[in-house]
């Protein structure tokens, strides 16, 4: 039996479940509120720590986290990049995530025990499962929402 490669492509499709590629989001507020220092304590309330930050280009980075493990003891770990660029009459915030699995025993950094998945592989763009989209839609509304 035959299948047409465009039903082959969907049968793969719905064997690996929905995948996209990130789309950041991007919303205005206020420049007070837009200030590097403000965008982080809102973080704090999320309980996100900004692990690294650099105001002069208005970059914030949380700290990894783990968001689960795969069969093969790959782990999945992601954290969100906020930049902040003010305007003259209100701040643009962008908010994206950063996605990467690592093999089982990598990507905890030794000198601190923390997860640090910056050596770990890059998912393939157009590979990314939805529900990474929709947590980062989610918190991005919440941020605004906090902001």
């Amino acid at each position: 039996m035959t299948f047409p490669t465009h039903a082959l492509g969907l049968a793969v499709l719905v064997l690996t479940g929905c995948v996209s590629q990130l789309t950041p989001a991007a919303f205005d507020v206020s420049n007070a509120d837009g200030q590097a220092a403000h965008v982080e304590q809102v973080l704090a309330t999320f309980g996100m720590q900004v692990e690294r930050k650099d105001t002069h280009s208005g970059i914030l980075e949380t700290a990894w986290e783990s968001t689960g493990e795969n069969s093969d003891g790959t782990i999945w770990a992601m954290r969100y990049i906020v930049t902040i660029a003010p305007g003259e009459l209100s701040t643009r915030i962008g908010v994206a995530m950063d996605l990467r699995t690592c093999d089982a025993g990598l990507g905890v950094n030794p000198h601190t025990g923390r997860l640090d998945a910056t050596s770990c592989t890059r998912l393939p763009p157009g590979t990314t499962p939805v529900s990474y989209q929709n947590r980062l839609d989610d918190f991005a509304i919440e941020l605004h929402a906090a902001l």
